[in-house]
This record gives C-alpha cells, sequence and structure tokens, in this order.
C-alpha cells in the first residue's frame, strides 16, 4: 500500500529584496530529500510561500526549519500531531537543539539526514519511528534533487555541490553540522542537478564554493568547465 510523505517548508515572515525585486529562492533541502524517497511513497512538497498548507491527509510529515521558522514549525507540527499524524523535524535547529526539539514532534534528525531518511521511512511504514535520529557526515545527495515537485517561478534555485569548511571558527554553525572536512558532492550527479533546473539562474549554497586545497580548486574548475559547455546557467553563490 502507498504511503503518503508531505515535506513542509514553513512560510518565512521575512523576504528577500535585491535592487528593489523580490527574490524568492526555491527550498533545497526538501527537494533534495524527496529524490531519496522510494516508490512505495508518494512525495509531495509544500512551500508555505507558494502556497497555503491545509493539513491535508498524509502518513508522515517532515518539516525542515531554522531557528526563526520554529514557531510556525511547531504549530505545523502540533495539527498534524493532533489529528494523529507523525512529524518529524530536521535541519539546523533539530541538530544543535535537538532535546529541546524532541518536545514538539513524533520523531528529529539530528545532523545530516540522507544517512538514516530511509531508516526513518521504513520505521514509518512499521509504526517504530525512533524519537531521535543521528545522521552522519556520509555521501551528499546521491540523486539530483525533485526540482519537478516544487512550485514554478523561483527567482533562482539552489544547488548544493559539498559540504563542511576547512576553517575552525569557533562561532560558526559549519563544523558543527557538517564537520571539520570539506566533502564534495559527485560531480556527474551535480551537473545533472544543474540541468534539471527550470530556469536559467542558480545559486551554489556551498560553504565555501572555492575551498582551499588543490582538490577543492580542481573540483570546481572541472565543473564550472562543464557548466560552461554544456548548460546556459547563470551562477553566484554564498
Amino acid at each position: 500500500m502507498t504511503k503518503k510523505l508531505l515535506l513542509v517548508n514553513p512560510k518565512s515572515e521575512e523576504d528577500s529584496w535585491f535592487r528593489g525585486n523580490l527574490i524568492m529562492v526555491s527550498p533545497y533541502a526538501t527537494a533534495l530529500l524527496a529524490s531519496m524517497v522510494p516508490e512505495n511513497w508518494e512525495v509531495e512538497i509544500l512551500d508555505e510561500r507558494k502556497r497555503k498548507l491545509t493539513y491535508d491527509k498524509a502518513d508522515l510529515v517532515g518539516i525542515t526549519a531554522t531557528t526563526s521558522l520554529m514557531p510556525r514549525a511547531i504549530e505545523i507540527s502540533k495539527h498534524f500531531m493532533d489529528k494523529g499524524i507523525p512529524t518529524a523535524l530536521g535541519g539546523y535547529y533539530a541538530s544543535a537543539r535537538t532535546q529541546e526539539a524532541s518536545k514538539y514532534f513524533t520523531s528529529v534528525v539530528s545532523g545530516e539526514a540522507e544517512s538514516v531518511f530511509s531508516e526513518l521511512l521504513k520505521n514509518a511504514e512499521n509504526g517504530n519511528l525512533k524519537k531521535i535520529y543521528y545522521g552522519g557526515h556520509g555521501e551528499i545527495g546521491p540523486k539530483p534533487a525533485r526540482f519537478d515537485l516544487l512550485p514554478d517561478s523561483y527567482s533562482v534555485y539552489t544547488i548544493q555541490t559539498s559540504r563542511g569548511c576547512h576553517n575552525r571558527c569557533t562561532y560558526c554553525s559549519i563544523p558543527f553540522m557538517y564537520g571539520p572536512n570539506r566533502r564534495h558532492r559527485n560531480l556527474d550527479v551535480v551537473l545533472e542537478e544543474i540541468k534539471l533546473v527550470p530556469n536559467d539562474r542558480i545559486v551554489f549554497a556551498d560553504d565555501d564554493i572555492f575551498g582551499l586545497s588543490g582538490k577543492d580548486k580542481e573540483y570546481v574548475n572541472e565543473m564550472l568547465g562543464r557548466m560552461i559547455r554544456e548548460t546556459n546557467k547563470k551562477w553566484s553563490a554564498e
């Protein structure tokens, strides 16, 4: 029997503007996780900036949120849990404040979700979700993000090619979240994902797109060279 997974991006009260124009960036974590959903699950992505959440029937609701979005994320979780529908939270807040977050969600994913996502879905199928899942620093997005599940008309689409940073800045959350070493994503998967972007504008959400080592520069040079040869995308980086 097919199960339904609803992945929700809570609405932010803040919009991004550039030179008088509203810039709406596509959500990425939910689109990337959607690519890992097995065939016995139906998956839907709901971005509250694009469509109102109506609390439709689902077998599992996944929510990603930063600290500023937690009040809305908790509100969404409560609505579904009151209906007997389990919820799972992932993201920075879930990783930094795991025990606190676990008070408001059926399950919490601390760290990167890829390494525990299959287990979480299997547990949901069997009705025995764990309270906390601890994700490791493994392979990044083994398949291209499911941009086809997102609504149309985003100004720019997010791509991630690596995680981690060589630096050890004490105030920064990157080493805590993604580990102290830089990890690159499979380049063929990255290029396939770039080609699937519906428009010609992408932003690389890497912690440090260019890196410091010779390996980093070799990877970026090859990626950008292939982008020029194989696509017509315009890009920027954080």
